[in-house]
């Protein structure tokens, strides 16, 4: 079957399955009793905050990085967009800055060390789209130039792609930039831990490139990741540059 067959297959089952088409569909937290609705999408410290919603609901993790906590079965989730018998619960959700959530996906799941604790296999090994282990910063860039945010994986899915499935806005919209402050507003409001763990931390990967996210961009290569996430840089606020504040002042 040819990597067109795969995708058109997984998008079709998708639909029938999560009421969504993508192929790798966005799911939102539900919490009833708390009139709570959560969207946490990957690389925006999901792994902490699950494992601090987690303690109150019996879910945690076992592994050191966490992020076995992702698939326990007790979550409530739903695909598709936020049905309407919820709609009217409180909406938070949680965005980076895609320029710095780009380079953490490529340190995180392209950079690959086999036979790690977390990933036994490639971690995308089986995506449609080719992304070979260990390929340069500037390879992934032009793979992932080429894939559309409904065929994207959910690690490089624009935010902006994921935040329109919920058919309504954020009643509250917390910043990685400013994460130790927006969740301790969340966590007072709703009862959960104050203080995140931490968990999944880039820096604990062997190939972890030393420095900060900006210096993986050359002036070309911001240009294109930019291009590639002008949604998110416009929607959320952010700004293009990577010498610039994280976020635009009003």
């Amino acid at each position: 079957m040819s990597d067109l067959m795969k995708r058109t297959f997984n998008r079709i089952r998708n639909q029938v399955r999560y009421g969504d088409s993508d192929y790798d569909p966005v799911y939102f937290l539900v919490f009833e009793e708390l009139r709570l609705v959560l969207l946490l999408p990957s690389k925006v410290a999901c792994t902490s905050i699950k494992a601090a919603v987690g303690e109150g609901l019996g879910i945690r993790h076992q592994s050191s990085s966490g992020l076995d906590i992702h698939a326990d079965p007790r979550w409530h989730k739903v695909f598709g967009g936020i049905p309407k018998r919820f709609r009217d619960y409180f909406y938070a959700a949680f965005v980076r800055h895609p320029l710095s959530r780009f380079v953490s996906c490529y340190q995180d799941r392209v950079l690959f060390t086999p036979g790690g604790d977390d990933f036994k296999q490639y971690y995308f090994e089986r995506y449609p789209f080719t992304i070979p282990p260990n390929c340069s910063f500037e390879e992934f860039v032009g793979i992932v130039e080429r894939i559309k945010d409904p065929v994207a994986d959910r690690h490089f899915k624009q935010q902006s792609h994921s935040l329109s499935k919920a058919h309504k806005d954020p009643d509250f919209l917390g910043r990685f930039e400013n994460l130790t402050a927006d969740w301790r507003w969340l966590a007072t409001r709703f009862g959960f831990p104050a203080t995140l763990p931490k968990l999944n931390r880039t820096d604990r990967h062997v190939h972890r490139v030393a420095g900060d996210w900006k210096d993986f961009y050359t002036p070309a290569l911001q240009a294109r990741v930019a291009a590639r996430y002008s949604r998110d840089l416009e929607q959320l606020g952010y700004d293009a540059g990577v010498d610039a504040p994280a976020l635009r002042v009003a």
